[in-house]
This record gives C-alpha cells, structure tokens and sequence, in this order.
C-alpha cells in the first residue's frame, strides 16, 4: 500500500513538473500554453511540489 502511494506521488509530481516546464517554454516561445486549470489540477492532486520546483528552476 505504501509503494503505492508514493509511486502515484512521484508520478503526478513529474507530469506537474513536465507540464509546468511545457508551459514555460511555449510562454517563451509564444505559443498557445497549457490552460492554467489544468495545471491547477495537477497541484491539487498531489503535484504542488512538482509544480514549485519547476517554477524555481525555469525562471528566465
């Protein structure tokens, strides 16, 4: 149960840390960026510190 929980805790922290880095770059890029609920999302289920530790290494 435990290898469980923290398996799906690595595995939303990397998709929120991808999309999170996704987003930055089409931001950069100026392209169309991933809608910011979706993001939200992700944070809310479980993937908040992915989604701080892209913030911090994707700043420009």
């Amino acid at each position: 149960m435990k290898y469980t929980i923290l398996s799906y805790l690595i595995l939303i922290n990397v998709l929120t840390f991808i999309a999170f880095a996704i987003d930055k770059w089409k931001a950069i890029n100026h392209r169309w960026r991933i809608h910011e609920n979706y993001l939200l999302i992700l944070c809310v289920f479980g993937g908040f510190p992915g989604g701080w530790l892209a913030m911090f290494f994707n700043k420009t």
